[in-house]
């Protein structure tokens, strides 16, 4: 049997262990409800605190910058770049589909590494396999961010984890010990660890010197300047091979709970994901906000402003990703199937005790629509109610 099949059935682990209905997981715990399909509107957001207020010189710095849709900025500005650091919300899979819709022009443009932090080492199969399996990182069992390995392996990225092992932990931690880095060692651990991230990363240059690597982190590791003591990955991995990395905060103008999310970004209504530009320069919140601390400063090179989710067929439009994917209806009662109903789909060919599906839906009730959302291509589904299993073919076109 493969690795993957091996570690999971020695533990008894199974696909209905991690998609679940809905109902059954904690509402505050927002990462795990995206991985069956539930969004933004299906959090248990705290209750409404008074609403922060736009700081006016604040407002006055942004009325001067004007929106461009970001793709499109960002495509005409990558081509010369040998690294771009994306990072992205965990709760939030449209900052990973956002990166889908850049895929292909980032390929175009030479970039042949797609390096994630999220990715387990172990999994040494990934690249040879073709698709994301149940072990091959927590934050991959969300659809959105599965299948955006699949379509970077599909497009011949190659698929690069490059989160330390403890080896490269410790070894990271003795060198910043030599040097004298700090005395608190939380400081060191947290240092250690983008330190070794940021060498990994060094490594692919060292092979491949004409390496152009697209890299897609948690939201403080592509800062580009130290907070609390702690070096992030992007200053090591700018120090370890002179290469600058163009760093795009996603995580911050993004669809929070109304208490979490930023006043300005409230105040806006945007159609598509967007920046906003003056001459040469990129509206980035924390270089022009009075209240923002100094350290948050001059971090980014470009922040994204993504729309506020809007949904059809009870899903959230960002999931068509511009046009790459399909609206697929679908009605349980044609296939005799009770309520509520779990619909999981794979893609043709992958083994569906493992895989990351590429969407999960619940359909809750006949009077409440709900569509998969999908690529063109056969699929197998995977329907699961209360009493029933069962397996079906559709072809999206």
């Amino acid at each position: 049997a493969l690795a993957y099949r091996v570690a999971y059935s020695r533990h008894g682990r199974s696909p209905y262990m991690f998609f679940l209905y809905p109902q059954t997981i904690d509402r505050r715990r927002y990462t795990d409800l995206t991985f069956v399909g539930r969004y933004r509107r299906d959090w248990d957001c705290p209750e409404l605190a008074s609403r922060k207020i736009v700081d006016e010189k604040l407002q006055e710095q942004f009325g001067k910058y004007r929106p461009r849709g970001a793709r499109d900025y960002l495509v005409a500005r990558t081509a010369e770049r040998e690294a771009v650091f994306f990072n992205e919300s965990h709760a939030h899979p449209e900052t990973r589909a956002f990166v889908h819709t850049l895929l292909a022009d980032l390929r175009q443009q030479g970039f042949s590494y797609l390096c994630l932090d999220a990715l387990e080492p172990q999994d040494v199969e990934l690249n040879q396999r073709g698709y994301p399996v149940l072990n091959s990182g927590y934050y991959l069992k969300d659809p959105v961010y599965g299948d955006l390995v699949r379509r970077a392996l599909d497009m011949g990225f190659e698929i690069v984890a490059y989160q330390p092992s403890p080896e490269e932990m410790q070894k990271a931690l003795g060198i910043l010990e030599r040097k004298a880095y700090s005395r608190d060692p939380e400081v060191l651990r947290q240092t250690a660890q983008e330190w070794s991230q940021a060498m990994n990363l060094a490594r692919i240059r060292r092979r491949d010197s004409q390496a152009k690597l697209v890299v897609l982190a948690g939201p403080g590791h592509i800062r580009e300047r130290a907070l609390a003591g702690v070096k992030p990955m992007a200053q090591w991995f700018a120090e370890f091979t002179g290469v600058n990395p163009y760093t795009i905060d996603q995580a911050q103008m993004v669809d929070y709970c109304p208490e979490k999310a930023d006043p300005l970004y409230q105040e806006l209504d945007l159609n598509r994901s967007t920046v906003f530009v003056k001459d040469d320069r990129v509206f980035v919140q924390h270089d022009f906000d009075p209240g923002s601390d100094e350290r948050f400063k001059r971090c980014y090179d470009v922040q994204i402003f993504h729309p506020k989710t809007v949904y059809q067929n009870n899903r959230p439009d960002w999931l068509r990703m511009n046009g790459l994917r399909r609206t697929y209806p679908f009605n349980p009662d044609k296939h005799q199937m009770n309520y509520p109903c779990l619909v999981r789909a794979y893609r043709e060919g992958e083994d569906t005790a493992f895989a990351i599906p590429v969407d999960v839906i619940e359909v809750v009730e006949p009077s409440t629509p709900v569509a998969l959302v999908l690529p063109t291509g056969t699929y197998q589904l995977l329907l699961k109610d209360r009493q029933q299993n069962k397996q079906l073919t559709i072809q999206v076109e």
